[in-house]
């Protein structure tokens, strides 16, 4: 069974902030992208292009080196 927030959205509006966090949230979990768009109630494609545009290039430094790695981040988007 999938759980959908039970307010509707209008079709062309832009996600929230509140949607965007919870899509950081269940995307760091591990959940699929399909099953994301069908909790928070939009097309899987919103929920690929979210994260394509919310996605950034980390730096972290490790012994001296630099250790570079991407995640998405809601403020980004």
């Amino acid at each position: 069974m999938h759980e959908q927030d039970i307010t509707r959205r209008q079709p062309g509006h832009h996600l929230s902030q509140m949607e965007r966090g919870r899509i950081a949230e269940l995307y760091a979990t591990g959940t699929s992208k399909r099953e994301i768009a069908a909790k928070i109630g939009v097309c899987h494609q919103t929920i690929n292009n979210e994260i394509d545009r919310g996605t950034v290039k980390q730096a972290k430094r490790i012994n001296g080196k630099l250790i570079y790695h991407t995640e998405y981040s809601p403020e980004a988007a």
